[in-house]
């Protein structure tokens, strides 16, 4: 099971330009913050969807969603139908998912001053957060990544974050249709979808055979500085790396509460995961909301506020942000670094807040 965030993201070759640096664990609170206005620029135009390259090598990873929606696809061509009838010599047809697929795509920046200036601001708004929250640095490197499957860090590695113009899934699916006698008709179904998560960064959760439960989390985290609303790419890094801070103390509440109810069905594992990472959601944004306003009126001042509240009312509309609104809210009551104090000491004592009472909502 994959727990993903704003959530969690075909190939040619091209000229290649890598910009790779380490971000430097001391932070100046007294240095001056660049002008970032020509950014705004390039990300209100047109958003470019090709060159698609392969992120990862496919993986055998079922989507109910993208299941239905191909057998939908079959419902829907009655000519489809009739070519297999007539191919096996039969009206009666049966048929079973023969195999499924999925690989991580994305589109590389190759405008030389976009994918410089992108980079310029991550480093300096990641700076800055750090500086005002004294949280560890999480990140490695930072990499405008154009190459098709990169090089992946080391499991022992900080996290290297690859940021790119565009991401997008690519499905394979194959569908076996049979007569009475068996013969075979296969039809492969290819997809490639763009999946509106301007910030990915993925963990996960398994059950050993003793039972215990064991984590994992990528050690790479993808960044898109394309988005409808600029803002939305703007809080990227800044949500991203509040999510990479904060998962040890959302997955150690996850933990203690398996344990603590001997959960083993995956209904209810899923249950306490989702709830948990909506908790993790209305912090994280309640931490952007509190911390970004004041990075960006110094350093875009073609900004405009109204784009905070477009975000806001988008994600108001997901299911995973339905703490935002209260998260906001306690993290303006707290403050930020208190809000993080108590996340990291007692997660639970959090979430309470948001919900009103350890018996309010999830009943976590």
């Amino acid at each position: 099971m994959i727990i993903r965030n704003i959530l969690l993201l075909s190939v040619l070759s091209l000229a290649v330009f890598v910009s790779s640096t380490s971000i430097s664990s001391v932070q100046n609170e007294n240095k001056p913050l660049k002008e970032y206005s020509r950014l705004i620029e390039f990300i209100k135009t047109a958003n470019i969807e090709e060159p698609l390259y392969a992120f990862d090598a496919f993986e055998k990873k079922l989507d109910p969603a993208v299941h239905q929606l191909n057998l939908a696809y079959f419902e829907e061509d009655p000519e489809l139908l009739r070519k297999i009838r007539f191919e096996l010599n039969t009206e009666e047809l049966r048929w079973k998912l023969e195999n499924f697929k999925r690989r991580l795509l994305f589109v590389p920046e190759i405008r030389k001053e976009y994918a410089t200036l992108f980079k310029g601001y991550c480093d300096d708004v990641i700076d800055f957060v750090l500086t005002k929250t004294q949280l560890q640095n999480p990140f490695s490197a930072l990499m405008t990544l154009n190459d098709e499957k990169p090089k992946l860090p080391e499991a022992d590695a900080g996290i290297t974050a690859f940021l790119v113009h565009n991401i997008a899934e690519e499905y394979v699916y194959s569908y076996g249709f049979y007569d009475s006698q068996q013969k075979k008709v296969v039809i492969e179904l290819d997809q490639k979808v763009f999946i509106g998560e301007v910030g990915s960064y993925s963990s996960s959760i398994s059950q050993a055979e003793d039972g215990t439960f064991v984590f994992a989390r990528n050690n790479y985290t993808i960044w898109q500085n394309s988005a409808k609303n600029p803002y939305t790419a703007l809080m990227v890094p800044v949500e991203e790396t509040f999510h990479i801070s904060l998962r040890d103390y959302t997955q150690k509440a996850i933990r203690e509460k398996l344990v603590s109810d001997s959960v083993h069905s995956i209904v209810e594992v899923n249950r306490i995961v989702d709830e948990w990472i909506a908790i993790e959601e209305a912090i994280v944004g309640g931490l952007v909301y509190g911390l970004l306003p004041e990075f960006l009126s110094q350093s875009v001042t073609n900004f405009q506020p109204a784009w905070i509240e477009a975000d806001l009312a988008s994600k108001r509309k997901m299911k995973r942000y339905r703490y935002l609104n209260k998260g906001i809210q306690v993290v303006a009551e707290l403050g930020i670094n208190k809000s993080i104090d108590l996340y990291r000491l007692d997660p639970r004592a959090f979430r309470n807040l948001l919900t009103g009472n350890p018996e309010t909502g999830s009943h976590l």
